[in-house]
């Protein structure tokens, strides 16, 4: 197993030359495809949020099963990653991300047809949470198509389209259905971005598979020993599973909860209501496009990975401060808080897919990522369940606050004993 390998900087890189000659500049085109992929995926996912009190009254359906459609692609999105990690190893990302690309926008396209029973839209979401295994190719491409030095801003920019996706979805979806009328005519207005991304997928990988290949390089890998089974018997691969999970655990729950808490009157919330809840949610999300870039900047410049996680989720603890008055009673205070939390989350998933496409060889970094971002999408369905849950017992949002903060601690601990890895340490 790679535990000599440098993630923390361009410093221990290869030279410009063996970049040039080993690195093909095709590597850009394919992280565009990587991109556009991750943006497509994502607004197939959230694109339904917004309007799931529509689609409720024209199926005839309570709000609880609308609201399991969002639940049902996430699920099968965590089953995806982890079978679409197995894949990449073995075909390539290729494949993967076209299907992705095909997931996400056949079933929005034909959503005018077959869109109007509960039990069609169930697959429908079902088809469409698979999009979302494309996430386990990032690791994949940075692994093999991006120099050590490059590989934080090549998983940056992907997670960047994400942030852009999620404002998309989230303002675009209620703008188009005021022009359409219909929601289903509305998914399938959104899905042109996804041909735009299905196209551009199956040209660049094409020409990919006809002209260019990644080139498993001495400097990258120093033996080619390793094999899955090798990968879990270490501590950070353990190490790694467990902080994907918790991150997604902090960040579904933040993500899915706070706009509640914002919009709810008070003593239960903040009483802001929806309208000026949703603005300054918002404007806090715009940390989402920035958090990843800001990790991926720190991490070539040479800052180790396991100083960029502490750090996030030392930033991240500001949210434990939300339940004071000091902070939610003032609305530049609240969201200048807020941003700093989606910075720091945002910066530490991005953080963590790094370090997988810098400690395993080639021929297992999807099945291991792949297993981390499985397991962690697992965990953060969970944690909105278990937040719910607490919410729905005690009437109050000050259990749910505290009960994240706790997950971020863990958080910082687990981020502690990753800094002792051989496989974390430059």
């Amino acid at each position: 197993m790679n535990n000599d390998v440098a993630v923390e900087g361009s410093a221990s890189g290869p030279s410009p030359a063996i970049v040039a000659a080993t690195y093909p500049r095709f590597r850009w085109l394919v992280l565009a495809a990587a991109c556009l992929c991750i943006f497509s995926a994502q607004i197939a996912y959230l694109e339904y949020a917004p309007l799931l009190g529509e689609v409720a009254k024209n199926l005839g359906i309570n709000l609880g099963a609308a609201a399991n459609l969002m639940t049902v692609s996430v699920l099968f999105g965590a089953i995806a990653m982890m079978a679409g990690g197995v894949l990449c190893d073995r075909y390539g990302i290729g494949p993967i991300i076209i299907a992705a690309a095909a997931c996400c926008t056949i079933p929005a396209t034909l959503t005018p047809w077959f869109g109007h029973t509960y039990p069609a839209l169930l697959c429908i979401r079902v088809i469409q949470g698979l999009s979302l295994g494309c996430w386990v190719t990032l690791s994949v491409v940075a692994n093999q198509w991006f120099p050590p030095g490059q590989r934080g801003l090549a998983i940056a920019i992907p997670n960047t389209f994400n942030g852009v996706a999620s404002l998309i979805a989230v303002i675009g979806s209620p703008a188009l259905f005021q022009v359409a009328k219909s929601w289903q005519r509305t998914m399938a207005w959104i899905s042109v971005l996804g041909w735009v991304t299905l196209l551009f997928a199956i040209a660049v990988f094409w020409f990919s598979k006809s002209n260019v290949t990644p080139v498993d390089t001495g400097e990258i890998h120093a033996t080619s020993s390793g094999s899955c089974n090798q990968a879990w018997k270490l501590p950070i691969t353990w190490i790694g599973l467990l902080l994907t999970f918790v991150i997604l655990w902090v960040a579904d729950s933040i993500g899915g909860l706070t706009p509640s808490y914002l919009a709810v009157a008070r003593p239960v919330g903040v009483g802001y209501g929806p309208m000026a809840a949703g603005q300054l949610m918002a404007v806090a999300l715009v940390g989402v496009i920035i958090g990843p870039l800001l990790a991926g900047i720190f991490l070539d410049w040479g800052l180790k990975p396991r100083s960029v996680l502490l750090l996030g989720f030392a930033m991240s603890s500001a949210f434990f401060f939300i339940q004071y008055s000091f902070v939610h009673g003032n609305k530049l205070v609240l969201v200048a808080c807020l941003t700093v939390i989606c910075i720091a989350i945002a910066g530490a998933l991005s953080t963590i897919l790094v370090l997988g496409a810098a400690t395993y060889e080639r021929h297992i970094v999807g099945r291991v990522v792949g297993v981390w971002l499985g397991i962690g999408n697992i965990g953060g369905a969970a944690g909105l369940f278990v937040h719910a849950e607490v919410l729905k017992r005690s009437g109050y949002y000050i259990g749910v606050i505290d009960l994240i903060t706790v997950a971020i601690v863990l958080g910082l601990v687990l981020a502690l004993f990753a800094a002792s890895s051989p496989a974390t340490e430059g």
